[in-house]
């Protein structure tokens, strides 16, 4: 190692080589997904849900300066606003279809990025734990449906302790993420939205969580894991001290910077 090159310079370099291996990953799925796509629809792209092409059909009649499903006739037949609107020029110029997967694939690669930044460098996981940490984050949004619960359980509980709990610390965020994601993800797996007895099912078997959507259990899991985590932690009385110190600040503005000349 270089004399000049500290731990964490070395620290840093690893967790950028794991995001980069991840993102590599990911374009690797998606590269296999989209030539998949192609060869079972002899070189015709399409997507698997029918949302694309509300959507890309909103988007062709706003480009013909019409907002409707059907030309002639006004309606509101998508549930965003701005993403048929963003499409509009590209569907005009014919490559609709090829710019609503580069609106999907781009946000997801700057996700998993920042995702992984978090996890890595703000609560203190690790490059390798980060990286497994954001795949389990990226399984779990993938399951359209159940992208809330998900979420819900892996950042609900470190939200709220974190504004409302003085003693929460960084391990209790951890394990509450870490517990809250998990037990979502296996529940989901082995609930009936994965698990049933037909063909339409990934897994085939009687499901042994009978709940299609787990965040009546794995929020409250998210909540005890990070207690648990909190409590088997060390104290940081400086943390606890800026707690109360920002708490302060927030209810009464003491302290706060007041606004510079421009």
């Amino acid at each position: 190692m270089d004399s000049r090159t500290g731990p964490t310079d070395v620290t840093a370099g690893i967790a950028e080589r794991e995001r980069l291996v991840l993102l590599a990953a990911l374009i690797l799925l998606v590269a296999i997904g989209l030539a998949s796509i192609l060869w079972l629809n002899n070189g015709t792209f399409t997507f698997t849900l029918d949302d694309a092409y509300i959507h890309l059909r909103l988007a062709r009649e706003i480009s013909h300066w019409h907002y409707g499903y059907n030309a002639g006739e006004a309606a509101s037949p998508a549930s965003s606003i701005a993403y048929p609107l963003l499409l509009a020029p590209f569907v005009a110029l014919g490559v609709g279809p090829a710019a609503a997967l580069l609106f999907n694939v781009i946000p997801l690669l700057l996700f998993t990025a920042q995702a992984h930044r978090w996890l890595e460098h703000e609560l203190g996981t690790g490059a390798r734990r980060a990286t497994m940490l954001t795949a389990f984050l990226l399984c779990g949004f993938n399951l359209v449906g159940l992208a809330f619960a998900v979420a819900a359980s892996a950042n609900l509980p470190v939200i709220i302790l974190s504004i409302f709990w003085r003693r929460f610390t960084t391990q209790g965020a951890v394990c509450g993420l870490a517990t809250g994601l998990l037990s979502s993800l296996i529940l989901i797996v082995i609930s009936p939205s994965i698990m049933g007895l037909d063909a339409t099912h990934l897994l085939h078997g009687k499901p042994l969580f009978p709940l299609e959507n787990p965040g009546i259990i794995s929020i409250p899991l998210g909540f005890l894991g990070a207690f648990l985590g909190t409590l088997a932690s060390p104290r940081d009385a400086d943390a606890e001290h800026k707690f109360t110190e920002l708490e302060v600040r927030a209810n009464t503005g003491l302290g706060a910077e007041k606004a510079s000349a421009h």
